[in-house]
């Protein structure tokens, strides 16, 4: 079942977007997921959780192999590389939490030898299209944030 996000354009404004493209929505469960199709660059970043936040809802955080699979699968219905997900090691090197609650993460599946902090500058987590993650820079703007909302 799809179910659509209404967007409040005043928020949108207040976050600084110029546009928004909500037309890959999905659900499992009561959770709403949004690949949001367009790369905003916002602070010259390419991880961006300002763009959930705009719409009221968060980086997607992955608590079970069932939402991981969900995840991938969206992934590669788009023919997509990857999207962003909400786990980060932007406070503390090595020390991954989820954006929205802090959280250390219950359920991982990591690409392996990853995280790798490679060039020291990974700290951020995207959901690549078999499903395992990978710590990537976070102004790579090759990954779309791809957001949920309960």
């Amino acid at each position: 079942m799809v179910h659509r996000i209404k967007l409040d354009l005043n928020v949108l404004q207040a976050a600084h977007l110029s546009h928004c493209v909500v037309d890959r929505v999905k659900a499992l469960q009561s959770t709403v997921y949004s690949l949001q199709s367009t790369v905003y660059r916002l602070q010259a970043t390419g991880y961006t959780p300002a763009i959930c936040e705009a719409l009221r809802s968060s980086l997607v955080e992955i608590s079970s192999s069932e939402e991981n699979s969900f995840v991938a699968s969206i992934v590669q219905l788009h023919n997509d590389r990857s999207v962003w997900c909400g786990l980060q090691d932007l406070a503390e090197d090595g020390h991954f939490v989820w954006t929205s609650s802090l959280e250390k993460p219950d359920y991982i599946n990591w690409v392996p030898d990853q995280p790798d902090e490679d060039g020291g500058n990974e700290d951020c987590v995207e959901v690549l299209n078999n499903g395992q993650w990978n710590d990537e820079q976070c102004v790579d703007y090759r990954s779309y944030p791809l957001c949920e909302q309960p």
